[in-house]
């Protein structure tokens, strides 16, 4: 499976956005590329996954069993922050580089 898939979700936006925003899409493509890699988050690695999908624009999903873990707290304050940032599917991303190995945008 090709991990570029800009054209993909390109055309999500374009269809989302054809109905005014009053649709909304599920990406199986990042969803099978996250499978064949782990569904899961790797064991001590759950907050470092939840905090990069939940600070990304898209529809981002919590795992049911995460939510009522250990990491109830931590995880309901990224959704805190995601709704009161206003991140969302169609929010825009400005690149603002790279330090080290940490992305900022």
């Amino acid at each position: 499976m090709d991990h570029n898939q800009d054209a993909h979700h390109q055309r999500i936006l374009d269809w989302i956005n054809d109905t005014n925003g009053t649709a909304g899409a599920f990406d199986v493509s990042t969803k099978g590329i996250v499978h064949s890699a782990h569904w899961r988050f790797l064991g001590g690695k759950e907050m470092q996954g939840y905090s990069y999908i939940l600070t990304q624009l898209g529809t981002p999903s919590v795992l049911c069993d995460d939510m009522f873990s250990r990491y109830k707290f931590e995880i309901s304050t990224l959704i805190l922050l995601r709704k009161r940032s206003k991140i969302q599917c169609q929010s825009i991303v400005r690149d603002m580089g790279c330090i080290c190995d940490l992305i900022i945008g």
